[in-house]
């Protein structure tokens, strides 16, 4: 048997420079493809990303429930969506290349020009607002314009970015809203006109007929007692009856002046204030303050005088009948073109006032007493404010704009 050949332990050649060089090329050859393959793939994931995100944008661009377009520098369209389209009442491919004041009420296009040249001057963070009467076939529509410009590197205007938001239902919510404001607030005057006219009528009637009865009542008394002679007792009984004649004729004065206050369109508001709070104070018992500046040579229109006295009137009865105070501050002052009055009383405040027991009756009187000086002050275009801490008093403010 023959035996087996040795393998040959000779080393191979060494590699020649050029060798070496073609290695090296074809390692970094490999390196870069690898690096290619792999920027081949992430561009293509990215590349989807992107695709993805443009569907998803035409989709909400085309799908959202506001009209939204891209307008040239010049105001012609460029892209549309379907809403906008809608809105002006036209196919969306009949729309694009066509500039958008021809879809606007003539009567509206100064305005809109307008309003494209203060969008265009703006930043790309500013936005303007603006509206105006489309024309279309599904008749006028009152649209809300917001825009935001695009600019180049240099602070050109690109484009304009526009939305258009249908606002005619809401005008007319807002017309209906101010037609019924106003009627109310006619209702409201013919209401109070009433009740001055009322009260008027009361009070002469009072005047008329009470008034004098008591005064011949008064008389009679007089005579009475003159007639007694020397009888103690009885001209006792004459003198208690004679009092109380007197106080019922002192609360009829005072009824009269609360109905109809005298001299308020000759004296002015500010001498009737003080010579009313200075009878209530001095029919119920109650201390108050009467303060004024600002208001020397200026008198306040009539209606409202009269208005700015009924509130007065009925903060006052407020704190008679549920405040429970011993001490009322009244200030009328103006300052700055603002007149601004104020009826501030020490009591129990109105949280208190209310969570105690008291008739139902008594508590709607006090509901409707502050609804109805709301409704003055509105009447005069004034602001009432009532505040009140619970157990330290209540502050009614009124402030008339000028």
């Amino acid at each position: 048997m023959a035996a087996p050949r040795r393998r040959s332990t000779t080393s191979r050649k060494p590699a020649t420079p050029a060798d070496q060089e073609r290695e090296t090329l074809r390692h970094d050859l490999q390196v870069h493809q690898e690096e290619l393959r792999a920027q081949n793939e992430k561009l293509l994931a990215t590349l989807q990303v992107l695709e993805e995100t443009r569907d998803r944008y035409v989709e909400l661009y085309d799908a959202a429930p506001t009209g939204y377009c891209t307008l040239d520098r010049h105001g012609v369209l460029r892209e549309i969506n379907v809403c906008a389209a809608t809105l002006l009442g036209r196919g969306r491919q009949s729309l694009v290349g066509v500039p958008l004041l021809l879809s606007i009420e003539p009567a509206d296009r100064k305005r809109f020009l307008g309003f494209l040249r203060v969008c265009g001057k703006g930043s790309e963070e500013q936005a303007t607002g603006e509206q105006v009467r489309l024309a279309s076939p599904r008749g006028t529509q009152i649209v809300q314009l917001t825009c935001r410009p695009r600019v180049d590197e240099h602070g050109q205007l690109v484009e304009l970015f526009m939305s258009i938001v249908d606002v005619t239902e809401r005008r007319r919510l807002e017309a209906a809203r101010d037609e019924a404001r106003l009627e109310h607030i006619e209702l409201v005057q013919r209401m109070f006109a009433l009740q001055e006219a009322e009260r008027r009528r009361l009070a002469q009637d009072i005047h008329d007929d009470l008034g004098q009865q008591v005064t011949a009542l008064r008389l009679k008394l007089e005579w009475l007692a003159g007639a007694a002679g020397d009888d103690p007792d009885l001209r006792s009984r004459i003198a208690s009856v004679r009092d109380a004649a007197e106080r019922v004729d002192q609360h009829i004065d005072f009824l009269l002046r609360h109905l109809r206050p005298a001299g308020l369109d000759e004296l002015g508001l500010t001498s009737v204030l003080r010579q009313s709070i200075a009878d209530w104070s001095a029919t119920f018992g109650v201390a108050a303050r009467f303060r004024t500046s600002g208001l020397d040579a200026t008198r306040l229109p009539g209606d409202a005088e009269v208005q700015v006295f009924r509130i007065v009137q009925e903060a006052l009865n407020n704190v008679h009948k549920h405040a429970a105070a011993t001490e009322v501050r009244v200030a009328l002052e103006r300052r700055q073109g603002r007149t601004r009055l104020t009826v501030t009383d020490n009591g129990i405040g109105l949280v208190a006032s209310s969570s105690m027991p008291s008739p139902a009756p008594a508590g709607r009187r006090r509901g409707l007493g502050l609804l109805g000086m709301r409704e003055r002050a509105t009447l005069i275009g004034g602001e009432l404010e009532v505040t009140s801490t619970p157990g330290r008093g209540t502050t009614v403010t009124l402030v008339l704009q000028p």
